[in-house]
């Protein structure tokens, strides 16, 4: 899938409970959270992927490095579940 491109990722998060009172039960129901991230691709490797929500390009007036990328989510491959591009 090329660079730059609008997608959706389904990925799996860890899911913490910060709680004294878990019994073994309680604890044997716990699943990964899945999440879903819609945003810009800007890297993919083997290893993973790189996207960011938010990009700021270059107005002229600025002497910040154009693009400036925002709410950026570096994702391991081994978690995510599906990469769909949209349109």
């Amino acid at each position: 899938m090329g660079k730059n491109k609008i997608v959706e990722v389904t990925w799996l998060d860890t899911y913490h409970v910060s709680s004294n009172g878990c019994t073994r039960k309680d604890v044997t129901k716990l699943r990964p959270a899945t999440c879903f991230s819609y945003a810009k691709l800007i890297e993919e490797t083997d290893d993973h992927i790189t996207i960011a929500s938010n990009i700021i390009e270059d107005d002229g007036d600025s002497d910040v490095e154009q693009p400036e990328y925002r709410e950026v989510t570096c994702i391991p491959r081994a978690v995510i579940k599906s990469i769909r591009e949209l349109r």
